[in-house]
């Protein structure tokens, strides 16, 4: 019998490592979007946010995933678009999640390793997203009413082929990044996230042009609470 205890607010996914396994534990609770992205792209949160894939993007059951299966992008023109639904707007309290495996460096303006919200103010950005910089960072970024767009980069450098697991959190007054389980970014940040009816996308921005953002790799098991 094993007792865990975790203090640590809006905290919704643990990785434990237990005689060289590694387990990964979540909430349900409060879940918006879930794509375990195994041999499709649908929503199995219950709330119908299903995906749709473009551009080539593989989600076949031969692609290895994390957890299962999951889908493999090409870095040119793959992502999977899910439609604009009000509970995509996530308010100001809010993590996001993604298993993460690069086949290349990222891109300079950053690769979406994830989900990404798109938002188009003065300048255009996304409301929420977990990218790949061509430094081989990640980064959780946000962006804000004031047309800021705001990046909490990691200390880990990531190596080509490895899987990493990235949580990002926001609970209005602070941003977090975790990397297989470590906090490895705690900033304080106090800014309105902007949102509209935009599209949120995963494997890429959904702006344009979207190339700049395109993700080469395999993403598995992406999360929004």
């Amino acid at each position: 019998l094993i007792n865990l205890s975790v203090n640590e607010t809006n905290l919704d996914t643990v990785k434990v490592e237990w005689n060289g396994s590694n387990i990964t534990l979540w909430s349900t609770s409060g879940l918006v979007g879930y794509w375990p992205l195994n041999n499709d792209t649908l929503d199995y949160s219950g709330l119908g946010n299903d995906g749709t894939q473009n551009g080539g993007v593989n989600c076949g059951t031969g692609v290895a995933g994390k957890i299962g299966s999951a889908c493999s992008f090409d870095g040119t023109d793959d992502y999977v678009n899910v439609s604009y639904a009000p509970n995509l707007n996530l308010g100001q309290t809010f993590t996001i999640s993604s298993w993460v495996k690069p086949n290349s460096a990222g891109t300079t303006s950053g690769a979406t390793g994830g989900p990404s919200k798109f938002y188009s103010g003065e300048i255009p950005y996304s409301s929420y997203e977990l990218e790949y910089y061509s430094t081989n960072k990640f980064s959780f970024s946000l962006g804000a009413t004031d047309n800021s767009f705001n990046n909490f980069f990691s200390s880990t450098v990531a190596t080509i082929g490895n899987w990493y697991h990235l949580v990002g959190i926001y609970d209005g007054v602070t941003a977090k990044l975790y990397i297989n389980g470590v906090l490895e970014n705690n900033t304080a940040f106090t800014k309105t996230i902007a949102y509209n009816t935009n599209s949120l996308c995963i494997g890429t921005w959904c702006g344009s042009p979207a190339s700049m953002n395109d993700f080469n790799g395999t993403l598995d098991e992406v999360r929004i609470w």
